[in-house]
């Protein structure tokens, strides 16, 4: 039963968000949580992530799965709320596993379905977000400039999704809480993290989920590298329908307590 409404629940999301207009951007969220109570439940989720991720077999939309990576609280939740729902919330929730939000946009005369997948960014789930960098045709590299910590956190989130990632998917580096009125103070300097981004050949972005700064731009350009690379490569991945297959693997991902942080 609780397969049924799993699958359910995920084919009524994917055509709610497919009966949206075509204009502007459309959004669906899913939370993905599983008790710690059955072992059973990881299977379902992947057959809800499974199915969550087609698409239609005549549906002339790219689908393109992108993966928002960094520590815990450097605001990656915010930026995908923001881009998506145009909202910002002070204090989020911290994500505990995955979770996605789509949206569909138009990148140079293509229509463009992105499914953006929040993973968390603590150290206690690194194996558990693992499973989702498969089929990632994009990843976003997330850290804070009031934290030089997460700054320096990101040769191991390079190395992990190098790990996991095929070596032609896409990636841009992004500084987040790059607000105008910071109070905690920038500690990154942009130079820094410019030179840090040339080195590593990265596209780079100073965003604001508070003042809606680059946000656009940064979720642009990462589904424009992600579509340059899907036509260049047409079989890299892709499905006959033109999504990304998600590989089902059984991962359990534990509902621990909740905290909240500022993003």
């Amino acid at each position: 039963a609780l397969q049924r409404r799993l699958e359910a629940r995920a084919k009524a999301q994917e055509m709610q968000h497919n009966d949206k207009t075509n204009d502007g951007i459309s959004s669906q969220t899913v939370r993905l949580k599983t008790s710690k109570k059955s072992k059973k439940k990881d299977k379902k989720l992947n057959a809800a992530c499974y199915m969550a991720s087609s698409t239609k077999s005549l549906d002339p939309v790219q689908t393109f799965k992108i993966l928002i990576i960094g520590d815990s609280g450097v605001g990656k939740s915010s930026l995908m709320v923001r881009f998506v729902d145009d909202i910002f919330t002070p204090a989020y929730i911290t994500t505990i596993g995955v979770d996605f939000k789509m949206s569909t946009i138009n990148v140079d005369g293509h229509q463009c379905r992105i499914q953006i997948w929040d993973t968390a960014g603590q150290e206690r789930f690194r194996v558990i977000t693992s499973t989702y960098y498969r089929g990632a045709d994009g990843v976003i590299i997330v850290y804070d400039v009031t934290n030089g910590e997460s700054f320096a956190n990101l040769k191991d989130w390079i190395t992990e999704m190098e790990r996991h990632c095929d070596k032609t998917v896409p990636k841009i580096l992004v500084g987040n809480k790059d607000d105008n009125d910071n109070e905690l103070g920038k500690v990154v300097l942009t130079s820094d993290a410019r030179a840090y981004a040339e080195q590593k050949v990265l596209p780079f972005f100073e965003t604001s989920a508070k003042d809606n700064k680059n946000i656009s731009e940064a979720f642009n350009e990462i589904t424009r590298l992600a579509l340059k690379r899907r036509l260049t490569q047409p079989n890299n991945g892709q499905t006959a329908a033109g999504g990304t297959r998600i590989a089902a693997k059984r991962t359990v991902i534990s509902g621990g307590p909740k905290k909240c942080c500022t993003t």
